[in-house]
């Protein structure tokens, strides 16, 4: 059974302090599209009108994703950040020591999979030493039959090993009978889809999926952040929490949200290629922002690491006030913790940071005194 640590993990996921995509995923990227250079660019700009005309309404995005050239531009575009999900999501959790140890196989279920960012992602963390011996089992599910299509030639490009991939074209809406397919999950990501389901739909999703999670299984929620997907943070939240699953990140335990919407997300930028179609280069979006909520079965956080290792400090979640979706580094602070909800102001703020450099993301754990007088540690997942 391989044991991970943080320095493992790091090694594997970044490259001179920064994460990055490798250049063998946007060389298969690049060699799958079959949509002219024109073609793609234009198609790119139209999918970045769309998602901006979405950011301040507070209703599902409907994209159609079946047409040739918007997988091709998505993929392009959008695919070499998604694979990074996977890889963050290790860095969020190898710190606590109920997931050290990773299983000889690992089973992953991947809801809205669409052209495979997070199996990509997963997959190509699991090539890696010492997780290379881990047998991988994936169930991938889309509505888009056109977009798991594409994944599948991305896979056979990109030859990896000791995997087992399932490819269900299915309608999460209604039917979800596919989600048993290798289910106990030790990992259920569900990445940009619930910002395309209606309330109703999503809470039916959500509520089967404690039944199937392991006992030491993660369930992660990774959603662009707009104005839709942050009232369903919120939302998703308590409703998992009801239905029998603990928050591992990122509310600390027993706090009860009392907003209607969530401001923390993870922003982050990264190294990556340029994918190239035919001769021509293709820029690539080199920043990822997301809701970041993990639940598990077992009653484990984040917090509990951080309480054994600093045992005189409370712990809260700092986001920045306001609602824009953008990091804002002279914002001041609103931090939750178990008992209430903190405002700590700039000047105050910049005095938590570990070097110079840095300044306090959102989804920093911050570290308080007793009496809340002082506050000190700083955890965060891109740490």
């Amino acid at each position: 059974m391989p044991v991970i640590n943080l320095e493992t993990i790091q090694g594997i996921v970044k490259r001179d302090g920064s994460l990055f995509v490798p250049e063998p995923i946007t060389e298969a990227i690049g060699a799958c599209i079959k949509s002219n250079h024109a073609d793609l660019l234009l198609e790119i700009e139209r999918l970045k009108r769309i998602y901006a005309s979405y950011v301040q309404r507070d209703e599902p995005m409907v994209v159609d994703y079946q047409g040739q050239v918007t997988i091709d531009a998505y993929s392009a575009n959008y695919l070499p950040r998604n694979t990074l999900i996977p890889k963050i999501l290790f860095l969020s959790i190898v710190e606590h020591p109920a997931f050290r140890d990773i299983p000889r196989e690992v089973r992953i279920l991947d809801l809205g999979s669409g052209t495979g960012g997070i199996v990509l992602g997963f997959l190509d963390l699991f090539q890696k030493e010492p997780l290379c011996r881990t047998n991988v089992k994936l169930v991938c599910c889309d509505a888009s039959k056109p977009s798991l299509a594409h994944q599948m030639r991305l896979l056979q490009k990109l030859k990896f090993a000791n995997y087992e991939v399932w490819h269900a074209t299915v309608d999460l809406k209604s039917n979800r009978s596919a989600l048993l397919r290798f289910a106990p999950y030790d990992f259920i990501v569900i990445a940009n889809l619930l910002t395309e389901l209606s309330p109703e739909h999503i809470d039916n999703l959500l509520l089967s999926l404690p039944d199937i999670l392991a006992k030491k299984g993660l369930l992660l929620i990774a959603e662009a952040p707009r104005l839709y997907t942050t009232k369903l943070t919120v939302h998703a939240s308590q409703l998992l929490r009801n239905g029998g699953l603990n928050q591992f990140y990122s509310c600390p335990p027993g706090h009860q949200c009392s907003s209607e919407r969530c401001y923390v997300w993870l922003q982050t930028s990264f190294e990556c290629p340029n994918v190239k179609v035919g001769t021509r280069l293709i820029r690539v979006t080199n920043t990822l922002k997301t809701t970041w909520v993990l639940f598990c079965r077992s009653k484990y956080s984040i917090y509990d690491f951080l309480c054994e290792k600093y045992p005189n400090l409370k712990w809260g979640c700092a986001a920045p006030f306001g609602q824009e979706f953008d990091i804002e580094e002279k914002m001041d602070y609103q931090v939750c913790t178990p008992d209430k909800v903190i405002n700590i102001t700039h000047s105050r703020a910049k005095a938590l940071v570990r070097d110079k450099k840095s300044v306090i993301l959102r989804g920093s754990i911050i570290g308080f005194t007793k009496d809340y007088s002082k506050a000190s540690i700083l955890w965060h997942p891109l740490y």
